[in-house]
């Protein structure tokens, strides 16, 4: 039996009730997630292994349904109308781009990144994105991705 561990913070802004703008999945709660994925996907946990780099599991799924909505759209999938919205806000210390859209983007993807003894370091609707540029970094993925502000 897989168990886990679910600190609360950044794992909850993923989940209804959250007033956090970003990427939200349809389940109420990550031990509803983790339920449906651990039977979906038993599979992929068995065979997880832990990056050496930092001895994390980035665990990756495609459900044969949606998920969520992921709040991050590649900027080439954008109407030109939205891409001259594009503007920069302050996320969790980065400067980022946001773009102001009435479309919605549902995903069937979603992502659990796993610590020592199975603590969720993180668990989000939507492609594998790595974390957000601190200290002036630059990151191919954020140069051209933006995070959906829905108007």
């Amino acid at each position: 039996m897989l168990s886990f561990i679910i600190p609360q913070g950044h794992t909850m802004r993923h989940f209804p009730g959250s007033d956090d703008v970003g990427s939200v999945f349809y389940a109420k709660s990550p031990v509803e997630l983790l339920t449906y994925a651990a039977i979906e996907f038993t599979q992929v946990f068995k065979t997880a292994i832990p990056d050496p780099s930092d001895g994390r599991k980035r665990l990756s799924f495609v459900s044969d349904k949606e998920v969520g909505l992921c709040n991050v759209v590649a900027l080439s999938d954008l109407t030109p109308e939205e891409t001259e919205s594009i503007t920069e806000e302050e996320r969790d210390g980065c400067m980022v781009k946001v773009v102001k859209t009435n479309r919605s983007f549902p995903t069937r993807e979603f992502q659990i990144i796993l610590g020592e003894n199975n603590t969720i370091i993180t668990m989000f609707p939507g492609p594998m994105a790595p974390p957000l540029p601190h200290n002036g970094e630059k990151s191919e993925f954020w140069d051209n991705h933006a995070f959906i502000i829905t108007c």
